[in-house]
């Protein structure tokens, strides 16, 4: 459904995401992604709205209600595997699709600044995003039947960066070698992916 108009969600957090770059952790052609939380009262819109169309689709595709459903929501678990009370919502979206005899399409998110003005800057956890993204619904006799919402771009109303954790080199096995120590008291960079 590439014709379909883009939606756009309501101002959420990012709990973490794959947004500049995308993630191959689960796809090795990359996939972009980004996990959101809304507030309660958008959250509980957002839900009945995808849940309506949803049952529409099932219908409309005479798909028996025993089907299993498949949603782009869960309930957030903490580190200790404890319910927060949030529900977060996956936006996601290949970055490369291959087509038999065909050269590949290359797909990237857009990425706007609170301006709307385009914006090259990797976003972390915990930036303020509107998302756009268009629901894509399906159904597999063997999957059941679902909607996945296919992420097109993002507005950056706040951003915060990608932590990087404080790591010296001892806790990389690394030893002090030579008489050159000025760097000894610093302490080495490393990205952490929230996936």
């Amino acid at each position: 459904m590439s014709s379909q108009k883009p939606l756009t969600s309501p101002k959420g957090t990012l709990l973490f995401g794959a947004i500049h770059s995308p993630s191959t952790k689960f796809n090795e052609l990359g996939e972009y992604v980004a996990v959101m939380i809304f507030s309660d009262e958008e959250t509980q819109k957002f839900i009945e709205t995808l849940e309506a169309n949803l049952e529409g689709f099932r219908q409309s595709q005479g798909i028996s209600s025993n089907a299993r459903k498949n949603i782009p929501y869960k309930k957030v678990i903490d580190q200790e595997g404890k319910e927060t009370g949030q529900i977060s919502f996956k936006f996601g979206s290949k970055a490369k699709i291959i087509r038999e005899d065909k050269e590949p399409i290359t797909i990237r998110p857009v990425i706007f600044d609170e301006a709307g003005k385009p914006y090259d800057v990797d976003i972390g956890s915990g930036s303020e995003l509107k998302v756009s993204y268009v629901c894509h619904y399906w159904s597999n006799p063997g999957l059941g039947y679902g909607v996945s919402l296919r992420l097109k771009a993002v507005q950056v109303l706040d951003l915060r960066e990608p932590q990087a954790s404080q790591r010296d080199a001892e806790y990389y096995g690394f030893t002090f070698e030579g008489e050159n120590d000025e760097h000894s008291g610093q302490e080495a960079d490393e990205e952490e992916v929230s996936f």
